[in-house]
């Protein structure tokens, strides 16, 4: 008999309702053997049975009531649908469904963006939140409108984000995690993009796969013919998703976008996967994205590193006396939290501005707010910063800029910055500041340069740091032009 420790050592609860979902998903093929082989399937069933108790028994209700929860009920919710042979498995299948409903209304916002403040976990918990959804009109018992409308707001937020050919702003952490995979070649912003386009009978949202994907083939046969409907004008743009804490506004012909985050640290005490990236802003030119986030690289492996990719200088923000805006108190934990708050966003006309801020540095002796306001020219793609800083004393102030792994530097002077990147030309230019430009390319003292597209694997970058040093209130200007 194990022991209450044993069990604690066999494996997370998220795990085992990952494994019950890909036996859901692979019923279909191995049916014929089950039923044929008496011996294998009562070892099976006994250990789908054992799976699905253990889930139930262990859900994720604390630290880690986020991504981890979602995928353990949406296991037990499919794994009771779909091998409904106890007793137990009605009041569990309701008990998930109850608390999906729940869990997708607390964990994305109502513009549509998942609360953990990162990218990768938008796409993971949206596949596995799909696939409850599935499972559910499929057994002729749909989930409630709520759910659909949050789904198809997850839905929208991709594609506002993504360019043409589907890269996206990475942000937050990422351990390149899925809720299903059916093949490989098949990204999770194609299949959950394709999947919803599918089921709320928008075709803008199916640009990123033209083709079935095998995810679709499987879940939702039925609505394949829609694939063949010509592309209607979507739901209407929308620029400011405002519980997110984020903003996305391109150029008139779309060849330029800009985000910008204002938004909170991540989801609930922990904010577990959040970055210290307030303010941080994301261009992409054309079909990828050319100011980019540095990643995640490590969760357990290189301490050292996971400090430095969770850092405020591995984003496109500014740091202040080389302290992070946030307080990492654990690879996991934060301890002070930098809170950001939009000031003002005017977008009407050709010329956007956003204005924020954020408190992260009022807990240095001599307090500091960072104040950042971007333009944008939707006609050009310009953007102007200002970063404006409200203390009393001296202070070291570092603007970095992180570029995409194919950048080129041309060159480098005093006041501006000259980048050659897939043919076109950027300027980064700080007119009459008492500063200078520098750029560093896989540093690793200090750590500085560096990109991390998968789990356990980076690679040099050039960073461009902008250091000035200030005293009292200040102002930075900094000109970011495109020319295409």
């Amino acid at each position: 008999m194990r022991s209450r420790a044993d069990e604690r050592k066999l494996a997370s609860s998220l795990e085992l309702a990952e494994r019950v979902i890909s036996w859901v998903l692979l019923y279909p093929r191995i049916a014929d053997r089950v039923a044929h082989d008496q011996d294998f399937r009562e070892r099976w069933l006994s250990s789908i049975y054992l799976h699905l108790a253990r889930i139930a028994r262990k859900l994720s209700l604390y630290s880690s009531a986020n991504n981890h929860l979602i995928g353990e009920l949406v296991g037990l919710y499919v794994g009771c649908s779909c091998f409904d042979f106890w007793p137990d498995c009605q009041a569990w299948s309701n008990f998930a469904r109850q608390s999906l409903e729940r869990e997708i209304r607390s964990q994305v916002g109502a513009d549509g963006v998942n609360r953990e403040q990162a990218m990768s976990y938008h796409l993971f918990t949206l596949e596995l939140l799909l696939l409850a959804f599935i499972t559910a009109r499929n057994l002729g018992a749909p989930l409630s409108d709520g759910y659909a409308e949050r789904l198809k707001g997850m839905a929208q937020f991709l594609d506002t984000v993504a360019t043409s050919k589907g890269d996206l702003p990475w942000y937050g952490d990422s351990d390149d995690a899925r809720g299903f995979l059916f093949s490989e070649a098949e990204t999770a912003l194609e299949v959950t993009t394709q999947l919803a386009g599918l089921l709320f009978e928008e075709s803008a949202w199916l640009r990123f796969r033209t083709a079935p994907t095998q995810a679709a083939r499987a879940l939702v046969p039925d609505l394949l013919s829609k694939l063949n409907h010509s592309a209607q004008a979507g739901l209407p743009p929308r620029e400011l998703f405002v519980d997110a804490g984020l903003a996305c506004v391109r150029t008139n012909d779309g060849n330029v976008r800009l985000l910008m985050d204002f938004g909170p640290l991540g989801f609930n005490g922990t904010a577990a996967h959040g970055h210290a990236d307030a303010l941080s802003v994301w261009l992409s030119i054309c079909d990828e994205y050319f100011l980019v986030d540095a990643g995640t690289y490590a969760y357990h492996s290189h301490p050292e590193w996971r400090r430095f990719f969770r850092g405020t200088a591995a984003h496109n923000t500014a740091r202040v006396d080389r302290c992070d805006q946030s307080e990492m108190t654990g690879r996991f934990l934060w301890g002070s939290k930098a809170a950001a708050r939009l000031l003002r966003m005017e977008s009407a006309s050709e010329y956007v501005t956003i204005e924020a801020e954020h408190d992260g540095y009022s807990q240095l002796p001599d307090p500091v707010i960072h104040r950042r306001s971007v333009g944008f020219d939707r006609a050009t793609g310009s953007v102007r910063l200002e970063d404006s800083f409200q203390c009393a004393g001296r202070h070291q102030i570092e603007l970095f800029f992180h570029l995409h792994e194919e950048a080129a530097i041309l060159e480098v002077g005093d006041e501006e910055v000259q980048v050659v990147w897939r043919g076109h030309r950027v300027a980064f230019s700080s007119p009459g500041s008492n500063a200078r430009w520098d750029v560093t390319s896989g540093s690793e003292s200090p750590m500085l340069g560096w990109r991390s597209r998968q789990f356990n694997q980076k690679q040099p970058i050039s960073t461009l740091r902008f250091s000035a040093e200030i005293f009292g209130p200040s102002r930075i200007h900094t000109n970011l032009d495109v020319y295409l």
